[in-house]
């Protein structure tokens, strides 16, 4: 068996789409897969690639209740443990313990670009085991579960939570501008939880919430790149006001031309650049190489 899930770009509403704003996510062209074979009887192994093929984590672990033996670090161990827990308590049928399992996840992205893959191994390990995998992510992760519905869509799509669960729509991006935008990796992985945990500290009020829907709607609705760099500008400085921070282009970027918004947690992965002219150049004097154009990720 194979299941496979792309990753994911919050384009907008990072931190409120906890509290409710809607908005704009993107999958990409790359993601995760994991495959499941037969292993020896009431065993289970677990294999996981990086980008280049090499494995990371491997671990092996028996159903009758032997603790897991692996090389790797002890968080992967318990982070591991805490999924198949969880999956048996969604689902008592999904995984028979008179059978043996060999699993390998194979990631397309580097660990580091922020495209969650956390979150397409959770809907993958939910593809395989009949689980919920916005349940599934809750209980493993927490967060707004916006991650899960891009690794289950097929393109862009609007995301809200609300009182009654998570309401997803498909969408129709059709930026006509795309060959004027990029994305930038800052060379540092940010820690979704640890960011999550710092908003929660924040005060946020319902009107800013509504200006960030609303925004989210106006970049869906963009036709032309100068509306696109001033919307980017006005939600990059509501949402630092919201947390308190200094948007990245003012912290690192003061003399570019063109707009540059964070997407996610602040701070690290990828952001995205607006520009008139291949701004390669210009992010290369400030030591920063990869710059991916939006077709290289965005399908």
């Amino acid at each position: 068996m194979r299941f496979y899930s792309p990753g994911k770009l919050l384009i907008t509403a990072e931190y409120a789409v906890l509290d409710g704003a809607k908005a704009l996510a993107l999958p990409t062209k790359l993601g995760q897969s994991l495959e499941v074979g037969p292993a020896a009887p009431g065993h289970l192994s677990w294999t996981a690639l990086l980008d280049n093929g090499q494995p990371w984590f491997t671990a092996q672990y028996a159903w009758d209740g032997s603790k897991w033996g692996s090389q790797s670090e002890e968080t992967e161990i318990l982070t591991l443990e805490r999924i198949f827990t969880a999956v048996r308590r969604l689902n008592p049928q999904a995984l028979d313990p008179s059978l043996g399992y060999r699993v390998v996840t194979q990631l397309e992205f580097p660990t580091d670009f922020g495209l969650g893959s956390s979150s397409t191994l959770i809907n993958n390990v939910a593809q395989w085991t009949e689980v919920d995998a916005f349940q599934l992510q809750d209980a493993i992760f927490g967060g707004s579960g916006y991650d899960i519905a891009a690794a289950r869509s097929e393109g862009p799509l609007l995301y809200q939570r609300t009182a009654e669960g998570p309401v997803v729509e498909s969408v129709n991006v059709a930026w006509p501008f795309t060959n004027q935008l990029y994305f930038l990796h800052l060379k540092k992985k940010q820690n979704s939880r640890d960011a999550i945990s710092g908003y929660r500290q924040k005060q946020v009020s319902k009107t800013q919430l509504e200006s960030l829907t609303n925004l989210t709607d106006q970049f869906v609705a963009c036709r032309d790149l100068a509306s696109f760099t001033a919307l980017i500008d006005r939600h990059e400085k509501l949402v630092g006001e919201m947390i308190g921070q200094q948007p990245i282009k003012q912290l690192l970027f003061a003399d570019f031309t063109g707009s540059i918004k964070s997407l996610g947690g602040w701070g690290g992965d990828l952001v995205l650049v607006a520009s008139n002219e291949n701004p390669a150049s210009y992010f290369k004097s400030k030591g920063f190489e990869t710059l991916i154009p939006y077709a290289g990720l965005i399908p």
